[in-house]
């Protein structure tokens, strides 16, 4: 996980954007697999993450934001990602990753 801080100022870590994710898995002593990788664009608009991922598998809208979900299965793995989006870009990114 990586952090960023997208002012011109020093700021506390705490105050500061989660930028990128990375999840690896150990398969032996001398290998990680990387699983899923990938940077976060926090300034983006609903119509950009489309043209960016295609449509959504489900999007909804309450009264905070856009709500677009991507659902996606390869082989024994089914992965959810679900991004809430509101006037100033990206709220949240929830990852839901189900073996079977």
């Amino acid at each position: 996980m990586s952090i960023a801080n997208d002012t011109d100022q020093e700021i506390p870590v705490t105050e500061c954007k989660l930028n990128s994710i990375d999840y690896k898995v150990r398969r032996s002593q001398d290998v990680d697999e990387n699983v899923i990788g990938f940077d976060i664009p926090f300034e983006i608009t609903p119509e950009e993450l489309i043209e960016n991922s295609g449509e959504p598998t489900e999007s909804r809208e309450d009264s905070y934001s856009a709500v677009l979900s991507y659902k996606k299965e390869e082989g024994n793995m089914k992965y959810t990602e679900t991004v809430g989006i509101s006037d100033g870009g990206i709220d949240y990114v929830w990852l839901t990753i189900i073996y079977n």
